[in-house]
């Protein structure tokens, strides 16, 4: 009905997988999930999902997550890591782009959290704990759908319990330069 599922769990594993678009050189190999989502009464709100591990190698780039969320609905409580090193330029040779796209770059990410919405809904970010780092060094993106380019010089996220730091941001979008700093605490 309007309130209640019947109760439910789902469990995938997978372990050593890869996949390939035969017209690409490249593959995503090492693919490891351990995933288990259970829900023992039907309550939405008693959801519990376990993502263990993910892993991928995206053409030789590794994407490792974890995730243990549970009450989703009133005050979503998460605990979460990303760990993963990307270089852009060589997705194009795992994933298919549209013609006239090219994406270069990377993206080093190293984030965990630790905490429930409701610290961050009342504003009260030290009881949210997020830590690490996320970086993007010379990305360049161009799609045949924008009628100009998107240039990352750099950008660096810092993250910690009392702020999130933009310790720099130097973009060109455009014909538009584009240079920031600072803190939200």
């Amino acid at each position: 009905n309007d309130t209640k599922l019947p109760a439910f769990g789902v469990k995938l594993l997978i372990k050593d997988a890869k996949f390939q678009y035969p017209s690409l050189p490249k593959s995503a190999t090492n693919i490891q999930v351990d995933l288990v989502v259970d829900n023992k009464t039907g309550d939405p709100d008693a959801t519990v999902v376990d993502l263990n591990k993910f892993h991928v190698e995206l053409g030789g780039n590794p994407i490792d997550a974890t995730m243990h969320l549970t009450t989703p609905v009133s005050d979503a409580n998460i605990n979460a890591a990303v760990l993963a090193k990307i270089n852009l330029a060589s997705m194009k040779d795992v994933v298919p782009m549209e013609k006239g796209d090219d994406l270069n770059g990377m993206i080093v990410a190293d984030v965990k959290m630790k905490g429930r919405m409701s610290a961050i809904e009342k504003e009260k970010y030290e009881e949210f704990d997020a830590s690490g780092s996320l970086a993007i060094t010379d990305m360049n993106y161009k799609t045949a759908s924008l009628s100009y380019p998107t240039q990352i010089n750099k950008l660096t996220l810092l993250f910690n319990p009392k702020t999130v730091d933009l310790s720099e941001f130097d973009a060109k979008i455009g014909k538009s330069d584009i240079q920031l700093q600072g803190k939200i605490e």
